[in-house]
């Protein structure tokens, strides 16, 4: 039988890495904003076009697999009552 203080931990190492990649990513975005803010006003307009794509892109898949670790989550109660 699963506790707790495991369950968090599983859970917490699923959803670290996600929240790190969102993290990241929006850095990456912002960093690019900020080298490009110097240029010109065309290039820092396809960048910033460039990253609503990427975020588009990246909710859809957050989405997916937050959907998919709220199936896995609500089926671990029942693979606890079943035995092999």
């Amino acid at each position: 039988m699963l506790n707790k203080k495991l369950f968090h931990k599983r859970l917490l190492q699923l959803t670290l890495p996600i929240a790190l990649q969102s993290l990241m990513l929006s850095l990456v975005a912002a960093g690019d904003a900020f080298m490009l803010g110097r240029v010109a006003q065309d290039q820092m307009t396809a960048v910033s076009l460039a990253s609503q794509v990427q975020f588009v892109q990246n909710m859809i898949v957050t989405s997916i697999t937050g959907a998919v670790q709220k199936i896995q989550v609500a089926q671990e109660p029942d693979k606890r009552r079943v035995k092999v």
